[in-house]
């Protein structure tokens, strides 16, 4: 007995007439009524395939009342169509129709790119464990027996229906970090700074299109290297550079660095500061007040490759 206290679903307000459900003869295809402390009205469109008019009148009913806009359509044959035209969230598929069976419905639209994540949820009288498995070969999300009980459906759906949603909100918020991504290396590449993007392994997976006139490497030399192997500065560089990377500060002070780049014969003084990156555990070193380029020969001491002041 239902409490008069629970929420009552506005599934039990306005039955129609199924009075030739109850009719001892009649085998009952959906069982009423649907009652859960926890209902919520669901969102989303779904197209419901089944060439039964009777069952699919009666499934449409029962899914309006759960809150979706339902499109029902008793021609296997026209579901593609059906698909283009409606664009549903889900689609719920008989299994045993005259003219296609389900399962080869499903296998035809996942050919298609725009269908390949659509959730298909097959509807059957079988229940062995044979057409299950058939199901799932053909691609489908779920299966569901008839008798079709409400409550059933309603979770299963609403299980769907929420799983799409995150997806759907984690593929935005994804595009959106591509996006800031993007916008970032583009602001990046403008500045008259060079700068490199290391990843939490130090590998470089960004160097702007300035950081030659820097390190004296051309960028296509230097990406995809673990920092540390490229070799630009001598140990104490490297070690005021790695305190850096390790320290859990935003930014930090500027490390004086001179390199002698043999690539092409020149000498470089500039400074060197890492800052946070836009990434977990990520860093940009950017590099800044480049004041002298000079040949090799001319920067003394002879034999010194490179040397570095940490201004701490």
């Amino acid at each position: 007995m239902i409490s008069s206290k629970r929420p009552i679903p506005k599934l039990l307000h306005r039955q129609p007439n199924l009075g030739f459900l109850r009719e001892r003869h009649v085998q009952p295809q959906l069982r009423f009524p649907l009652a859960r402390k926890d209902f919520r009205p669901l969102q989303g469109h779904i197209l419901v395939v089944d060439d039964d008019p009777s069952f699919l009148k009666m499934i449409e009913w029962v899914l309006r009342n759960m809150g979706l806009h339902v499109t029902g359509c008793s021609q296997p044959t026209a579901v593609e169509h059906m698909l283009r035209q409606t664009q549903p969230d889900i689609l719920l598929l008989d299994v045993c129709m005259t003219e296609r069976n389900g399962y080869a419905i499903c296998q035809s639209i996942r050919i298609h790119e725009q269908w390949r994540n659509l959730p298909v949820l097959f509807l059957s009288g079988a229940t062995d464990s044979q057409h299950r498995i058939e199901a799932f070969r053909a691609d489908g999300d779920d299966f569901i027996s008839k008798p079709v009980v409400p409550e059933e459906l309603y979770t299963r759906l609403r299980a769907r229906i929420d799983r799409q949603r995150q997806q759907r909100y984690w593929q935005h918020y994804l595009l959106a970090l591509q996006q800031e991504h993007s916008q970032l290396l583009a602001v990046l590449n403008q500045l008259p700074v060079g700068s490199l993007i290391l990843d939490p392994e130090h590998t470089i997976i960004f160097a702007s299109d300035s950081c030659q006139q820097y390190l004296g490497k051309p960028v296509q030399k230097i990406l995809h290297q673990r920092f540390d192997d490229l070799q630009l500065f001598n140990k104490n560089t490297y070690q005021a550079i790695n305190h850096d990377l390790q320290s859990p500060r935003h930014e930090h002070n500027p490390i004086a660095c001179t390199i002698a780049a043999k690539s092409d014969g020149k000498t470089r003084h500039f400074d060197l500061q890492v800052h946070e990156g836009p990434g977990p555990n990520q860093h940009i070193l950017y590099f800044h007040n480049l004041t002298q380029v000079r040949d090799i020969q001319q920067s003394p001491p002879k034999g010194c490759v490179c040397s570095a002041e940490a201004t701490m």
